[in-house]
């Protein structure tokens, strides 16, 4: 996982001098630090769930279930689904709100399932590539045009600084061709608009999708806990 986690930070460290920017810093951090973020937690969630403990059930230890070793019975939780009970409980007879016998005086209660949980490196995986996706049409789309117009000033920045004149003609060559080409490049600019929606768009179905995913629970969990 170190391995891993060091290979990531190349994709965080910081630009090398002349590096040609050719997106805007929101989108960099859609396709930089938010992929890198999803992509970090979707290795900690999978080390967790396979090396470790990915799920901690409540084991009734003196009642039948005391013969069944506390690993069977988080792993049979795991693959089942777990589930919490839909109703207010005393907390000073249960371990905590929502856990507690989903049968009661001969029926049976509502419970809410939680079927998430196999699927959380997967679906971290998904949004990682989904931030990153916006980033790689567009670089696909411009095909290196700004960096190719920019060549001689990274690439000549040193003396650049040194000789001014130098400078001050390479920078009337740019405005020159950017003064030819003002209305040239529509369909660069479309891209542009283009894949800076494509990120808006990814946010808002990474809301939805994850609500859907957690049952509903993520659009109202901000709310519930400010309350």
């Amino acid at each position: 996982m170190l391995s891993f986690l060091g290979q990531l930070q190349g994709r965080v460290k910081p630009r090398a001098p002349g590096h040609v920017r050719v997106d805007s810093r929101v989108s960099s951090l859609h396709h930089r630090a938010t992929s890198v973020l999803l992509l970090t937690c979707c290795v900690l969630v999978c080390v967790r769930q396979y090396f470790g403990q990915p799920i901690h059930c409540v084991l009734d230890v003196t009642g039948d279930l005391a013969a069944i070793q506390e690993q069977v019975l988080n792993t049979y939780c795991f693959v089942t689904t777990t589930y919490t009970v839909v109703h207010d409980l005393n907390p000073e007879h249960y371990p905590n709100v929502g856990v507690g016998p989903s049968w009661w005086r001969g029926r049976e209660l509502p419970v809410k399932r939680h079927a998430y949980y196999q699927w959380v490196p997967l679906v971290l995986f998904l949004q990682s590539l989904l931030f990153a996706m916006p980033h790689a049409a567009w670089k696909y789309w411009e095909g290196g045009l700004v960096r190719a117009s920019l060549a001689d000033l990274t690439e000549q920045r040193v003396t650049l600084y040194l000789d001014r004149a130098k400078r001050r003609d390479l920078l009337r060559r740019l405005a020159r061709y950017f003064s030819a080409r003002l209305h040239s490049h529509r369909f660069w600019a479309t891209g542009f608009l283009f894949c800076d929606t494509l990120n808006l768009v990814n946010v808002m179905a990474n809301v939805y999708l994850t609500d859907c995913l957690l049952g509903g629970s993520f659009s109202s969990y901000g709310g519930e806990v400010s309350q």
